[in-house]
C-alpha cells in the first residue's frame, strides 16, 4: 500500500443555502496557482442546491472533500472541517466570498520559507454591489511581523476600536487548532475565539499579497436581525478580549478606548432590551477597573464621553431612566 501524502494546506468552507454564490467561491479556490491543498466543503444541512453543487465539484476534482450534516450553524460546520483537515496549515473561506487567483501561492511561499510564523494575514476587499474597496485596518503594514503579545492583541483590537473577528483572512498553522474549536450556537464566534487563538501564537506576519473578497449581501449572518441574544453574544465575545489587553500590558490609552467603546454599545442596546439584560456583561467589563479620570481623558467623542461619565456617576440604570424620560418628552 502506497504512502498517503497529506496536503500542505486545508481550506475549510462552511456551506449553507448559498447556491447563487457557491460556484464562484469554489472556482476561486480550485483555480489557485498553488495546488497542494485539500478543499473541505461542509454542507450544513442546506435546503437549496448547495449540497448538490458541492457533490458535483467533488466528482470533478479529487482535492474536494464533501461532508453533509444536519444544520448546526457556521461554528459547527467549521469544527467538522477542522476534525477532517489533514493539512499542515489551515485556511477558511466563507461560501459567499472568494479569493484572488494567486492568494495561496504567494502567501504559502512566505509560510514555507519561515516556519516560525503562526498566523499569516492578508488583505481584505469589500464587495458591495459593483463597488470593491480595500478594507482599512489600523496598524496594517505589509511585511510586518508581530512577536510581542501586546503588539498582537493591540493589532487585533483595531487599536482600541473593537475586536476584528475575521478568521477567513488568515492562514494558520494546524497546531494552533489541535485543542481549539469554535463555540457553537452563538453569534460572533470569530471574535470569541480570537483571544484564545492569539494566546497560542508568538509570530504573526502581515502580508501584502493576495486578496480576500468579502461580499456584502442581504441575508448574511452579519446583516441578520439583531435581538437580545445577538447583543449578549456580541458583548460576551468582546469583553474577554479587553481582559487580555489588560493582562498583556497594552498601552493604557487603547484599553480605555476599547472599554469606553464597548460600554457605550451596551448602554445603547439597553434602551431596547433593558439594563437587566446586560447586568453580567457590565459586571465583567468593569473588572477592567477604568477610573472616571481615565474616561475623561479617553480618546473618544465628547458626546460619548459625557454619556459614559454620567452613567458611571449616577449608575447606568438611573442614567437610562432619566434619558428615557427626556427622550419621551422630546417626542411628545
Amino acid at each position: 500500500m502506497g504512502k498517503i501524502i497529506s496536503p500542505v494546506l486545508s481550506v475549510i468552507v462552511p456551506v449553507y443555502n448559498v447556491e447563487e454564490y457557491l460556484s464562484r467561491c469554489i472556482d476561486s479556490i480550485l483555480s489557485q496557482t498553488f495546488t497542494d491543498f485539500e478543499l473541505i466543503l461542509v454542507d450544513d444541512g442546506s435546503q437549496d442546491r448547495s449540497g448538490e453543487i458541492c457533490d458535483e465539484y467533488a466528482q470533478k476534482d479529487s482535492r474536494v472533500k464533501v461532508v453533509h450534516k444536519t444544520n448546526g450553524g457556521q461554528s459547527s460546520a467549521r469544527n467538522r472541517g477542522l476534525d477532517l483537515a489533514q493539512g499542515t496549515y489551515i485556511a477558511f473561506v466563507d461560501s459567499d466570498d472568494y479569493i484572488s487567483r494567486n492568494c495561496y501561492e504567494d502567501n504559502m511561499k512566505i509560510l514555507l520559507n519561515d516556519k516560525t510564523i503562526d498566523i499569516l494575514e492578508f488583505p481584505i476587499y469589500i464587495e458591495e454591489g459593483q463597488s470593491i474597496k480595500l478594507f482599512p485596518i489600523p496598524g496594517y503594514k505589509s511585511d510586518r511581523s508581530l512577536h510581542e503579545k501586546k503588539d498582537i492583541f493591540l493589532f487585533w483590537s483595531n487599536e482600541g476600536i473593537g475586536v476584528r473577528g475575521f478568521v477567513w483572512q488568515n492562514i494558520y498553522k494546524r497546531d494552533i487548532w489541535n485543542t481549539v474549536r469554535f463555540v457553537e450556537n452563538v453569534d460572533f464566534e470569530d471574535c470569541l475565539i480570537q483571544s484564545v487563538i492569539l494566546d497560542k501564537v508568538s509570530h504573526v506576519f502581515l502580508s501584502g499579497f493576495g486578496k480576500y473578497f468579502y461580499v456584502q449581501r442581504e441575508g448574511s449572518i452579519l446583516h441578520s436581525k439583531w435581538d437580545k441574544k445577538k447583543c449578549i453574544d456580541d458583548f460576551n465575545a468582546t469583553i474577554p478580549f479587553l481582559h487580555k489587553m489588560v493582562y498583556y500590558g497594552i498601552d493604557r490609552k487603547y484599553i480605555i478606548k476599547f472599554y469606553c467603546v464597548t460600554l457605550n454599545r451596551i448602554i445603547d442596546k439597553s434602551y431596547s432590551y433593558g439594563i437587566d439584560s446586560f447586568c453580567e456583561q457590565i459586571k465583567e467589563i468593569n473588572k477592567a477597573h477604568i477610573s472616571i479620570r481615565e474616561m475623561i481623558l479617553a480618546d473618544i467623542r465628547l458626546k460619548q464621553k459625557m454619556k459614559l461619565i454620567m452613567a458611571r456617576v449616577f449608575g447606568v440604570n438611573r442614567y437610562l431612566k432619566v434619558t428615557q424620560v427626556l427622550l419621551n418628552r422630546k417626542n411628545i
